[in-house]
């Protein structure tokens, strides 16, 4: 399966949004496209702003030993490490420090078995009540394109805030309609006239994936996650999509039982640290990452938006 991300289109699009420096590796029969915020790099990673993906195989994805190319990149750019976030079994033989978390996975629900079989024999009969309690509030769906997305940004951005990360631009998600085109849309759920739940949707070869979705903590006991989910997968199986890859959670958190209560097919998402001598494997669960996310939940929401994309584009 392919992602975002290997597509050039997002290269096109982080790049132009986000002053990334970009280098890509590869060997035989990989292809790897590498980011960094910085004009002098300390790291690299894949997939920038996304959970995998930019990994590309011309055959076989197991055995292939990336070690000299990503060693050759370290001794360029002297680099604190490197991340690589696959769900592809990497080989690194000539590295002597590599670190793996191993703790994320996703949910891969076949959507080609048709709306009753899904609803009947894949989805836990709580996942059914709380469908069935927020379709009693008869909030409205829509999908579409640019036209809906003041809408997906008004929640995501205080989505995004509440949750202490900064915020992507509006112009970015923008840039991302323009370029991906028919492959991407926006969901949307309404209480009368007011976005409570959305979700920016692409569909890359038969795969659709949600990377950027939320719902107003206000409305989350209403169920209007689980509507604008259940609507998601409608959507795929009206358009004939093979699948919906519910996105990145981490094993045994409250996303990953929640994902799972859809019945989908669990898999593994390797993060993997190459490091150099000395350095530690950075955490987003250091004091001084928490007490920056808490703070952030303060700030105003005008302000959190303006100041959000000049922070987030550090964060691949």
């Amino acid at each position: 399966m392919s992602f975002p991300a290997d597509n050039q289109e997002w290269d096109d699009v982080v790049c132009s949004a986000y002053p990334l420096r970009k280098h890509v590796i590869e060997n035989n029969n990989i292809k790897i496209k590498l980011f960094s915020p910085d004009k002098r790099p300390t790291y690299f990673t894949n997939a920038p702003y996304l959970e995998e993906g930019g990994i590309l195989f011309n055959g076989n994805s197991e055995n292939n030993d990336i070690g000299k190319e990503i060693s050759s990149l370290f001794e360029q750019y002297n680099l604190d490490y490197i991340l690589l976030k696959t769900r592809h079994n990497l080989v690194f033989e000539t590295l002597t420090k590599l670190e793996i978390d191993d703790a994320y996975y996703t949910f891969l629900l076949d959507t080609t078995v048709g709306l009753d079989e899904i609803w009947k024999n894949k989805l836990k009969s709580k996942t059914r009540n709380q469908i069935r309690k927020a379709e009693n509030n008869n909030y409205q769906i829509k999908i579409g394109h640019a036209e809906l997305l003041d809408y997906f940004y008004t929640v995501i951005s205080r989505c995004w805030r509440d949750l202490g990360t900064p915020i992507h631009s509006r112009h970015f998600f923008k840039l991302l309609l323009e370029k991906f085109g028919e492959r991407a849309c926006i969901v949307v759920v309404l209480d009368k006239t007011t976005p409570i739940s959305a979700a920016f949707l692409f569909n890359i070869d038969g795969v659709l994936s949600h990377p950027y979705a939320g719902t107003i903590n206000t409305y989350k006991p209403s169920s209007a996650n689980n509507l604008m989910y259940w609507n998601i997968i409608k959507y795929a199986s009206n358009m004939g999509i093979k699948s919906f890859d519910m996105g990145r959670s981490r094993l045994n958190q409250g996303t990953y039982n929640f994902k799972k209560s859809w019945g989908g097919e669990a898999k593994k998402i390797n993060y993997y640290y190459v490091l150099r001598d000395g350095v530690v494997r950075p955490s987003y669960d250091s004091l001084y990452y928490r007490f920056a996310t808490t703070m952030w939940k303060f700030i105003p929401l005008a302000l959190a938006n303006q100041l959000g994309p000049k922070l987030i584009y550090k964060v691949l």
